[in-house]
């Protein structure tokens, strides 16, 4: 099942995000999430992201992320610490980070 999400993603719609993820969740199947439209995001996004990553984890199911986050939002990830959002989408580009 492919997610994807408004260009908005921040405390105030925080309530609609996470009953969409909860949704998703419940549909049985693994989800795939898609940044492509998202221009804005905060860290209470990121919060709801990675509380419903270990939700998918305990179900025994895939949450996985498009390569989508344009390089604000991923410098936004890194600064705030939720690099797991660029993991997937680093890879999927190439761009993967050299020890």
């Amino acid at each position: 099942m492919l997610k994807q999400f408004r260009s908005k993603c921040t405390v105030d719609n925080a309530v609609d995000i996470h009953k969409s993820l909860l949704e998703a969740l419940d549909s049985g199947e693994d989800v795939t999430l898609d940044f492509t439209a998202v221009r804005e995001i905060d860290l209470t996004f990121f919060q709801i992201l990675a509380a419903a990553q270990k939700s998918f984890q305990r179900a025994g199911r895939n949450l996985s992320y498009t390569p989508t986050l344009t390089p604000e939002l991923a410098d936004k990830a890194r600064i705030t610490g939720f690099d797991f959002l660029l993991a997937t989408s680093e890879a999927a580009l190439g761009k993967e980070e050299q020890p």
